[in-house]
């Protein structure tokens, strides 16, 4: 069903894009639902981070460290609690509409590299 899904998107990527703000604030979901995150600071600068990293390093996980940083900037936490902020970060996440996107691997966390997204302030 996951190559099915891709195939579809890519063959019609205007109709299935998904469009996010470069700086975390908002998502738009292919059937146009929009979620605004501008008063949810740590799921706002996790995103921010997981959009930046897709730019420059597609494919590539984020790991767990550098999402607990960009989400709780200057706080130090045993890594047991920086790892279970950024699951309650990444469940978050999901829960607001980014599960088909929001990928997990190995090393850490990333918007899936084959799905169509725009990057734009919205």
């Amino acid at each position: 069903t996951r190559f099915a899904r891709r195939t579809l998107e890519r063959a019609l990527p205007q109709a299935r894009a998904w469009r996010l703000d470069a700086g975390g604030r908002a998502f738009t979901t292919p059937s146009g639902q929009t979620e605004d995150l501008r008063a949810r600071g740590p799921l706002r600068a996790i995103l921010a981070a997981l959009v930046a990293h897709r730019q420059r390093h597609p494919g590539r996980a984020l790991d767990r460290e550098a999402l607990c940083a960009a989400g709780r900037p200057g706080q130090r936490l045993l890594p047991e609690a920086a790892a279970g902020r950024v699951r309650d970060a990444v469940w978050q996440l999901r829960g607001l509409g980014l599960r088909p996107i929001l990928l997990t691997d190995a090393d850490g966390y990333l918007l899936d590299p084959d799905v169509p997204m725009g990057f734009d302030d919205l």
